[in-house]
C-alpha cells in the first residue's frame, strides 16, 4: 500500500510539472557497482551523468555519459588499439543513448550536437563486450541503449562543457 501511495504521489508530481511545460529536461546520475576483470576486483563504481528529454510524461531521448581516462580502472576493459585511441583524446566519454522516436529526437541529431561540441563517435567493441557482461547490464535494461565512445581531439584546456540544443527544448549542458 505504501509503494502504491508513493508511486501515485510521483505520478501526480510529474503530471503537475508537465502541465506547466510540455517539454522538460531531467538530470541525474547513476552508478554501476564495481566489477571483476581478468580475476581482478574493481572496487570503484562506473558513474554516469544522465540527461533526459521528455515530452509531457514520455521519455523522448536520454543520454548517459561517463568520463573514462587512462587512470580509471575501467580503462583495462579497452583493447590495446582502443586504449591508443582513447589516449589520443583530450576528453573521452563512454556514451549510452536512447531514442524513443527518431522523428522527434534521433541518435543522428545527438551526434550532430556532439560534433558541434568537438566530439566524434568511435566504436569500442572490446570495451562493449566486457561492459555487456556486467551484472547490472540486463537489470538496468542497458541493451536498449546505443553504446559508443565520444572522443574530443581539440587541445583547448579547461572544462569540457557540452551544450545540447534540440528544437522545442531549452539549451542544456551535459557533463
Amino acid at each position: 500500500m505504501r509503494k502504491l501511495l508513493f508511486y501515485l504521489t510521483i505520478v501526480t508530481l510529474l503530471a503537475t510539472c508537465s502541465h506547466s511545460s510540455k517539454h522538460s529536461i531531467q538530470k541525474g546520475t547513476f552508478t554501476l557497482d564495481g566489477s571483476v576483470y581478468n580475476e581482478q576486483h574493481i572496487s570503484k563504481d562506473l558513474s554516469f551523468n544522465v540527461t533526459s528529454w521528455y515530452q509531457e510524461l514520455t521519455l523522448l531521448f536520454e543520454v548517459q555519459l561517463s568520463r573514462i581516462n587512462h587512470d580509471s580502472p575501467f580503462f583495462k576493459w579497452f583493447s590495446s588499439y582502443e586504449q591508443k585511441i582513447v589516449r589520443s583524446c583530450t576528453d573521452f566519454l563512454f556514451t549510452l543513448s536512447y531514442s524513443l522516436n527518431p522523428r522527434k529526437i534521433s541518435q543522428e541529431m545527438f551526434l550532430k550536437q556532439m560534433d558541434k561540441n568537438g566530439y566524434q563517435k568511435i566504436l569500442i567493441p572490446q570495451f562493449m563486450a566486457v561492459f555487456k557482461m556486467h551484472p547490472e547490464f540486463d537489470k538496468r535494461a542497458l541493451g536498449l541503449y546505443k553504446a559508443y565512445g565520444l572522443c574530443k581531439k581539440s587541445k583547448i584546456l579547461g572544462k569540457n562543457i557540452v551544450k545540447i540544443d534540440y528544437p522545442g527544448f531549452v539549451e542544456t549542458q551535459v557533463q
